[in-house]
């Protein structure tokens, strides 16, 4: 059992949310010392899946919306609760975990494991056909406007909310977002977009994670 399985090992078990953070960076020379390890993490494969899907918008939360001492738990059964964190005595989060632009970042990081290539922007959701994202692939990188990330991150995350209509037993629903394509600023005011979606959600709270260049973002909505 090498270090990625023995921290699944001990999340699934739980530990107080000081123990997962510190795990989890231990991890980062695990991976990024092992050229295999590395491409499967940017491409969300195989066993480290889990732990880009998961595990990294669950880092990014808990930085923000946790106390060191409260304790954090991952069922791994897919079942209902992809998370369980617990508030000291006086609260239990039930936590389901998705992400948005999930295929603009798969391809993105497949270019960058095949080319060397880093950054760029598609524009595009998820639901977009795939001759879409062949033709933006095949453009060289380009600019792209405040306007233009903003509109699409918002239609993008919209759907992941309208997805996610039965909330099995969860009460909150977290969504990693690409929210470094802009700065923080340009962020502001985003959860005024979502009023009619998040009224019909059956969760209690939603919340927007991402990183930007000061550091983790996490934007509540709902």
């Amino acid at each position: 059992m090498d270090q990625l399985e023995g921290f699944y090992r001990e999340i699934k078990s739980g530990m107080t949310v000081k123990e997962f953070i510190n795990r989890r960076n231990q991890l980062t020379p695990f991976i990024i010392e092992s050229e295999e390890l590395k491409n499967d993490y940017r491409l969300a494969k195989g066993r480290l899946k889990k732990l880009r899907d998961e595990i990294a918008p669950m880092t990014r939360f808990v930085s923000v919306h946790a106390e060191t001492e409260d304790r954090i738990q991952f069922p791994f059964d897919n079942g209902p609760i992809d998370c369980n964190l617990w508030h000291g005595k006086n609260r239990h989060r039930k936590i389901q975990i998705t992400g948005a632009q999930r295929l603009e970042r798969l391809n993105l990081m497949g270019r960058l494991n095949k080319t060397g290539k880093s950054g760029g922007y598609l524009g595009l959701i998820d639901n977009e056909p795939k001759e879409e994202f062949l033709k933006k692939m095949n453009e060289d990188l380009h600019v792209y406007s405040i306007k233009n990330a903003r509109e699409t991150v918002i239609k993008a995350v919209r759907r992941c909310i309208v997805r996610k209509a039965d909330s099995r037993e969860a009460d909150t629903l977290i969504i990693d977002v690409p929210l470094h394509y802009l700065p923080s600023e340009k962020w502001r005011g985003i959860e005024r977009e979502f009023s009619r979606e998040t009224a019909k959600s059956p969760f209690s709270e939603i919340f927007l994670v991402g990183v930007d260049n000061g550091g983790n973002q996490c934007i509540l909505i709902k």
